[in-house]
């Protein structure tokens, strides 16, 4: 991961255990959700090709990119994560859809 700031100066790289993806929260941090690739790896996709689905993998930074909390959420039908989103009660939706193929 690489936070970018509004003049276009990188900050220092870092490797964090996370999904591909991310979008911001409220207080300025971020939250990920992806896929495992395959159990117990470092690696996440965006998809899984499982046909009963998979666990999805989330984790929070706070707006210092120190981890708040890393969740995996099993039973998830779905094979596909979309979109995360915060709402008003400061948790998060993570749109995952289930994609025939």
């Amino acid at each position: 991961m690489i936070h970018v700031d509004g003049a276009g100066s990188a900050g220092i790289p870092r490797t964090i255990r996370a999904g591909v993806v991310t979008t911001w929260t409220s207080d300025g941090g971020y939250i990920s959700a992806g896929f495992p690739v395959k159990s117990g790896d470092q690696a996440y996709g965006r998809s899984v090709y499982a046909g009963g689905g998979a666990s999805v993998h989330a984790i929070r930074l706070d707006h210092e990119e120190n981890q708040s909390w890393d969740r995996e959420i099993p039973g998830i039908r779905a094979n596909h994560v979309e979109e995360v989103v915060q709402i008003a009660d400061g948790g998060y939706v993570i749109l995952a859809l289930k994609e025939n193929y």
